[in-house]
């Protein structure tokens, strides 16, 4: 029964051992690109793990180049990150030196020389800060981190595939995912253009590898999807039992999966490779921030843009598609009170440029996804010009909230009443 249904069943103690002796270390792209997102120290945690084991460790073409694909943007959002904390700073510290030498707080005695022990402070870490981003982040100057990844997996990286292959798997995976075969099947709710294959490409050019290599699988990915892992309440319990199953028909191999945190605990136990707990709790929790990504990058393309940075975000559709889909229509209302952003927005010809989304977008949207929303609105532009004309004059930033209330209220209603009209009480809902 065991053999049957290998997937279900922990492998011993004496297994691992053997499987972690034996084994070639596969990684994933999202633990290369976590190594820019942790602290000097942790990265360099990792890499002495990934150093000792230099000789037993291979990376997908797949994952080489999405690695590559995705390096500057995620400089990027780390350079913004410590730029927006140094900010936070600065403006923490001016409210808090206002706040002690105004005359509100008689009880703190000597409040200039806390403020100059508070200014010190404050100086040290900003500091201390600007010295990490310089000497670990640079969109254009070195980059430590891949120089040494490029030395670690010389020789170690997988070849691409053919552009027949390709498109043989994207057909593949059209059947696999309709009957949810893992592992990429999730990526089809937000990707498209042959992204969505994404994994998939990764994973079979893993089980080639292994296939050739006649060596186990351990795979070190930072996943979270359930399309890689088995699921109870959100909690990963272990690799999905059919990625187990294939590998082992496939590549007559075995195979296991780790997240990075698990990875670097287990490196003590099987590898002799000691490991600074602070930096596996700080991978653990670089992990979990993952699953407010969304929301975080939202926040971003809600704050003004740079000028001429609109028309780039309309054509990068498909992300914003997916990042607003799941907000409610109030985020409009945050829009009209952000005057510069509106501005700049009605300057790119608001109506030109939705149609160009709408063209592309429309099709994918659910009818109560916020873009749905701003060209429901575009059309109440297009058919009153005394509201389009006032897109830009500051009466519009106080009335479209207004607007905006009464328009979702009327629409509320207008729903409410053809459901009453048409549908009986206990019908069904539709099937997704």
């Amino acid at each position: 029964m065991r053999n049957t249904f290998l997937g279900y069943y922990r492998p011993t103690e004496q297994e691992f051992k053997e499987l972690w002796s034996n084994c070639t270390f596969v990684l994933d792209a999202n633990v290369l690109l976590n190594l820019y997102r942790y602290s000097a120290q942790t990265a360099e945690e990792l890499f002495k793990i990934l150093e000792k084991v230099a000789d037993r460790i291979w990376l997908s073409h797949q994952a080489a180049f999405e690695y590559q694909e995705r390096r500057i943007e995620v400089i990027a959002e780390q350079e913004q990150s410590y730029t927006s904390l140094l900010e936070y700073i600065e403006k923490a510290f001016e409210e808090i030196k206002g706040r002690l030498s105004s005359r509100k707080h008689p009880f703190i005695g000597n409040a200039d020389n806390h403020i100059k022990k508070l200014n010190k402070l404050v100086s040290e870490l900003k500091n201390n800060l600007s010295k990490s981003k310089d000497a670990c982040l640079s969109i254009t100057g070195e980059d430590s981190i891949r120089d040494r990844l490029t030395i670690l997996f010389n020789g170690k990286v997988g070849a691409p595939y053919a552009e027949e292959r390709v498109r043989e798997i994207h057909q593949r995976g059209k059947k696999r995912y309709e009957q949810k075969i893992p592992p990429g099947f999730e990526d089809k709710k937000n990707k498209d253009n042959g992204r969505e294959y994404g994994d998939l490409i990764l994973w079979f050019q893993t089980l080639d590898f292994a296939r050739e290599s006649k060596k186990p699988i351990i795979l070190i990915t930072d996943e979270k999807k359930g399309d890689w892992w088995q699921k109870i309440k959100q909690k990963i319990i272990r690799p999905r039992p059919e990625l187990i199953k294939e590998m082992r028909e496939y590549s007559n191999v075995s195979f296991y999966m780790y997240r990075a945190d698990r990875f670097m605990e287990l490196a003590e136990k099987y590898l002799e490779q000691r490991v600074k707990q602070e930096a596996i709790s700080e991978v653990r929790e670089t992990g979990d921030r993952d699953d407010d990504a969304q929301t975080i990058r939202l926040r971003d393309l809600l704050e003004p843009p740079p000028p001429g940075a609109l028309t780039e975000l309309l054509k990068r559709e498909n992300e914003l598609r997916h990042l607003l889909k799941p907000f409610s229509p109030g985020l409009l209302t945050e829009l009209a009170e952000n005057k510069r952003w509106l501005e700049d927005f009605s300057n790119q010809n608001l109506l030109r440029e939705l149609a160009k989304v709408r063209q592309t977008s429309l099709g994918y949207l659910d009818a109560g996804g916020i873009l749905q929303q701003l060209f429901d609105q575009s059309s109440e532009l297009a058919e009153h010009r005394k509201w389009l004309k006032d897109i830009c004059n500051q009466d519009f930033l106080s009335e479209t909230p207004k607007e905006h209330a009464v328009i979702e209220q009327s629409n509320n209603n207008d729903t409410n009443s053809s459901q009453e009209d048409s549908e009986p009480r206990n019908s069904e809902k539709p099937k997704k």
